[in-house]
């Protein structure tokens, strides 16, 4: 997956700033506190990576099985890195399993 630049050329990054670059970390992460700072949620209940976890959870989710698209996708060379997306789907459907 890959986001565009100003010039439409492909980009390696998928989120890119006005003049084509990759956003840094440091950005998102202030993006990110200033949305909060304006929602009901507090700050100290979310943080940047509750992001990359969410999405690679609901990645799985949505593509079953798509283990070493999700590591391409999140820059992980080894799988086992996003396997305990993989964790946490199991732990949810069990809960889910539990409450009936």
């Amino acid at each position: 997956m890959t986001g565009w630049s100003r010039s439409g050329v492909p980009s390696p990054h998928l989120f890119l700033n006005g003049k084509g670059a990759r956003v840094t970390e440091n950005t998102l992460r202030r993006r990110l506190y200033k949305w909060v700072r304006s929602s009901p949620i507090k700050k100290a209940d979310i943080k940047p990576h509750d992001l990359r976890r969410t999405f690679g959870t609901r990645y799985l989710q949505d593509n079953p099985g798509q283990v070493r698209e999700l590591a391409e996708l999140m820059g992980h060379s080894d799988l086992s890195q996003v396997m305990k997306y993989t964790l946490s789907d199991e732990k949810s459907a069990r809960a889910g399993v539990a409450r009936l």
